[in-house]
């Protein structure tokens, strides 16, 4: 029969439950920290970037926004009549 419990000689100067210290969970956060500043900061990279190649290109730059419009309107009218259909069986 297998057992989960580690051996008496691996658990000799630890206790049976190692709570997190407040060092740890710090670092953690200052991690959880940086990690949202880098992603706050290629967001505002990203658009940087978008704004330059729509004032480079405004044609180009409203026929993509067009072309999104139109799937994200064509998505959601097929779902909303895919919903609709479904719930209207009895």
């Amino acid at each position: 029969m297998a057992t989960v419990l580690e051996p008496a000689e691996r658990m000799v100067g630890r206790t049976t439950c190692d709570w997190p210290t407040l060092e740890s969970v710090a670092e953690v956060v200052r991690e959880a920290r940086n990690a949202a500043a880098d992603v706050r900061h290629a967001t505002k990279d990203t658009a940087e970037r978008i704004e330059l190649a729509a004032r480079r290109r405004p044609l180009a730059a409203v026929g993509v926004a067009a072309a999104a419009g139109f799937v994200a309107g064509g998505v959601l009218a097929f779902a909303l009549g895919w919903f609709t259909a479904r719930r209207s069986r009895p």
